[in-house]
């Protein structure tokens, strides 16, 4: 873990991030920060393409072998299945209709 930088609150409770931070996650002027309140400790979290684009690539292959795809395509294709079978049912009682 890297160390700490420290900042003091103004009296309206503003901080200044360090320009190391801001460098670092992409923060410019108007760069939206989400604030988390957790257990006691205050989390920003930078809404950045940039640091969007980090999260991401740390997330590729991390499901990877999880059989999630296999379960998720396996579930498609009982619900196209499902869909199909009432189409033709419906396509069924609408010709007899006729």
């Amino acid at each position: 873990m890297e160390k700490p930088f420290e900042v003091f609150a103004t009296e309206k409770g503003q901080i200044v991030i360090p320009a190391a931070l801001r460098a670092k996650y992409g923060i410019k002027k108007g760069t939206k920060i989400l604030i988390f309140d957790f257990d006691g400790e205050i989390n920003l979290a930078p809404q950045t393409v940039e640091h969007r684009r980090k999260i991401i690539a740390n997330l590729r292959g991390s499901l990877k072998g999880s059989g999630l795809l296999k379960a998720h395509m396996e579930d498609r294709a009982r619900e196209i299945e499902k869909e199909e079978k009432e189409l033709a049912e419906w396509k069924a009682k609408k010709t007899s209709r006729v």
